[in-house]
C-alpha cells in the first residue's frame, strides 16, 4: 500500500557529538497522502546504540493536513560512562520512523539514517611532584601560632549580661537590646497564649544565662494572632447524565425515513425494523451531530451501531466536540476550526463504542472520514451537571 508520509533530513549523514557526549538531527516529516493524517513518530536505535540515549524534542504524536510537513528533532546522549571504542571514534546510528496512528503496522515510513560519531576524552596529564621543602611546614606553623595568640589578645569580644525582653513589644524589646550592645532577630510568630499578640513571648539566650560578647543576635519568637477558624466550603453535588436525550439534531441527509431525531429517543436497540435508527444517504463525509442546548462538561459519549445489517459502514469516523457551533460539514476545515476537539475511530463502532472526552462543549458531531451512509442507533452524551 502507499505510504503517507515522507521523512528527509538536514543532517549529514555522520554528526560530531560534543564534549559531553550529545548530538541531535532534525527530520522533515511530510504528509503525502490526499487527506489528513495522524502520525506517530518514534526515533530508532541501531547497532550499539541504546535506545534510552534517544528522545524527540516535543510531541511524538501529531495530525498532518494533506500535503503539510512537520519537523520532529532527535536528540542523542551518550553517557560518559561508555566504554570507549578499541580503535578511534565510537559510532552510533539511528533513525526516525513515523507510522499512521490508524495503521502503524502497514502505513509506516524509515528515516534516513544518521551517524553520530563519539571521540574519547584527551588523557589527563598530571604534572610533576611538587619539590619537598619539609622544613618550610614547621617555620610556618611556629609563625602562624604566634600571629594567632596576638590576635586573640587584641581582638577577643568583651562579653555582656543578656536582658529580659519577655511580654516586651517588639520594636522596645529591639531597643533595649541595642542599649546592651546586641542584636534583635524575629525568627518566627506563634501562638503560645503566654503574653499578647505582638509582644515578646521567647528569647534566646534567655536573660540571667551566661554573659555573651558583643555584637550577639538574640532570637525573639513573638507571639502570633490566634487563627480564625475558616467556614467549612459547601459541597455542591453533581449528577451523570446523558444530556443528549431528546435534544435537537440534524444530519448530513435523510434517507429511507430514518430521522437524525432516533438517535437521541432513549432507545439504543439497533434493529432498523423497531424504526430507533437513523439513516443519510451516501455521499463524502456523511454527519450527524447534537445541539445540546447549552454548554456541558461532558465526561464520555457513547455511540451505538446499527445490528440488523450494515455495521461496516460505521467504519473509521471521528467524533467532534465543540463549544461552538461548527462552520463548516467539510471533514478537513471542521478538524482545522479553533475549539474543535476530534477522537477518531478508525474500527468499526460497537454497541456502544465509548468515547473518552472529559471537556467541555454543546455541540457533537459523529462524521464518517470515507463516502457511505451513516446509521445510528443512538448516541449519548454523557455528562456531570448540577441538579
Amino acid at each position: 500500500m502507499a505510504k503517507s508520509f515522507a521523512i528527509t533530513t538536514t543532517a549529514t549523514s555522520t554528526l560530531k557529538a560534543d564534549a559531553r557526549g550529545h548530538a541531535e538531527a532534525v527530520f522533515t516529516v511530510t504528509n503525502v497522502a490526499p487527506r489528513p493524517v495522524r502520525g506517530m513518530a518514534r526515533a530508532r536505535e541501531l547497532d550499539d546504540t541504546k535506545r534510552e540515549w534517544l528522545y524527540i524534542a516535543g510531541e511524538t504524536e501529531r495530525d498532518f493536513g494533506p500535503g503539510t510537513t512537520q519537523q520532529f528533532t532527535v536528540n542523542l546522549d551518550v553517557p560518559v560512562s561508555t566504554p570507549p571504542a578499541a580503535v578511534g571514534a565510537a559510532k552510533y546510528p539511528f533513525r526516525l520512523d513515523v507510522g499512521s496512528a490508524m495503521n502503524p503496522d502497514e502505513d509506516f515510513t524509515e528515516g534516513p539514517t544518521v551517524t553520530v560519531e563519539v571521540t574519547p576524552a584527551a588523557t589527563e596529564i598530571k604534572p610533576p611532584p611538587p619539590r619537598r621543602l619539609w622544613w618550610i611546614i614547621p617555620v610556618a606553623a611556629v609563625v602562624l601560632i604566634g600571629i594567632g595568640i596576638v590576635a586573640w589578645l587584641l581582638l577577643r569580644p568583651t562579653k555582656v549580661e543578656v536582658p529580659n525582653v519577655v511580654g516586651k513589644p517588639v520594636a522596645e524589646a529591639t531597643s533595649i537590646l541595642a542599649a546592651g550592645k546586641l542584636k534583635a532577630n524575629v525568627g518566627e510568630s506563634r501562638v503560645t497564649g503566654t503574653v499578647p499578640e505582638g509582644r515578646v513571648a521567647e528569647q534566646s539566650p534567655a536573660s540571667g544565662s551566661d554573659r555573651v560578647p558583643e555584637g550577639s543576635t538574640v532570637e525573639l519568637i513573638v507571639e502570633a494572632a490566634r487563627p480564625v477558624p475558616s467556614p467549612v466550603p459547601t459541597q455542591i453535588p453533581t449528577q451523570r447524565i446523558n444530556v443528549a436525550l431528546g435534544k435537537t439534531t440534524t444530519q448530513s441527509s435523510t434517507g429511507f425515513g430514518g430521522l437524525s431525531a432516533r438517535a437521541v429517543d432513549g432507545n439504543t436497540n439497533g434493529n432498523w425494523a423497531v424504526n430507533s435508527v437513523t439513516h443519510t444517504n451516501s455521499s463524502a463525509n456523511a454527519w450527524w451531530q447534537v445541539d445540546l442546548g447549552a454548554v456541558q462538561q461532558i465526561v464520555q459519549i457513547k455511540v451505538w451501531n446499527r445490528t440488523d445489517c450494515c455495521g461496516e459502514r460505521l467504519s473509521n469516523f471521528y467524533v467532534l466536540v465543540s463549544s461552538d457551533p461548527f462552520t463548516s460539514t467539510d471533514l478537513n476545515s471542521t478538524l482545522s476550526q479553533p475549539g474543535v476537539s476530534a477522537f477518531p475511530a478508525p474500527s468499526q463502532a460497537g454497541t456502544p463504542t465509548t468515547v473518552t472526552v472529559g471537556k467541555p462543549g454543546r455541540f457533537v458531531r459523529v462524521q464518517l472520514v470515507g463516502t457511505n451512509y451513516l446509521s445510528l442507533a443512538e448516541v449519548e452524551v454523557i455528562a456531570d451537571v448540577t441538579p
